[in-house]
């Protein structure tokens, strides 16, 4: 069985029985595993996890009936149903045996995804420290394009401006993270198709007053809204 996950990060202290405090390089994990599941074609494959959020590898809606322990710090107003929007197409091709996904009319959109702060950034009243593996990661934001016809992909990040020109199906792209908002528009010969702001800016502090290397998932247009995605977005701890 071929496994896929999307995101690893947690950052457990000594308050509960099983303290760990570390991350995987991840980055663009969920685009690159796909790609490589249609092109292996194996018999199974298990999407791992639909609700973990303690270790940031969820893709299922935040639950707000779920006992926190602690996660709520780094889990709260950081949806990853952008991610499973994402899957659909590919688990369509998948079930189809096709090594590429097709984008039919009216499935296209935008999944990007982003930490909350870039990793440089110091919590002094978080005495856990930096999750080990913090290094390894890179301060980018990613976005895969889902198209029925080529388009222009513009990522506006922390008021810088990039394009990419997108291809029809899959294709990932990614730019330099800056503090400020996050903003991902689809454009085709002049005309935005369509475009929206992230639902949680970058900044250079840090919210709840820990380190937090979890992602916000995002999908252009929107999808449904998550429970919890307000609560974590205003800071709530």
């Amino acid at each position: 069985m071929a496994p896929i996950s999307p995101w690893f990060s947690t950052h457990y202290g000594p308050n509960i029985p099983y303290p760990k405090n570390f991350v995987f390089q991840s980055n663009a994990l969920w685009s690159t595993r796909w790609a490589e599941i249609l092109a292996l074609g194996p018999r199974f494959v298990e999407i791992i996890t639909w609700n973990d959020f303690g270790e940031s590898s969820y893709v299922g809606p935040l639950a707000s009936s779920h006992n926190d322990d602690g996660s709520s710090k780094w889990v709260d107003g950081m949806p990853h149903g952008g991610w499973l929007d994402m899957a659909k197409l590919y688990i369509r091709a998948y079930k189809a045996g096709r090594t590429e996904i097709e984008v039919k009319e009216g499935e296209e959109k935008l999944i990007y995804w982003h930490r909350p702060t870039p990793k440089g950034v110091t919590c002094s009243d978080d005495t856990l420290g930096k999750p080990n593996g913090w290094e390894l990661l890179t301060d980018e934001v990613f976005v895969v394009a889902l198209l029925k016809t080529p388009g222009t992909v513009s990522v506006t990040s922390g008021g810088v401006v990039k394009e990419f020109q997108a291809p029809a199906g899959a294709s990932l792209h990614t730019m330099g993270m800056g503090v400020g908002k996050q903003t991902f528009k689809l454009g085709r010969n002049g005309t935005e198709v369509f475009g929206a702001v992230s639902g949680r800016d970058v900044v250079d502090r840090c919210v709840c007053g820990v380190y937090n290397f979890n992602a916000y998932v995002g999908t252009v247009p929107g999808g449904a809204p998550d429970g919890l995605v307000d609560k974590g977005a205003m800071g709530a701890c």
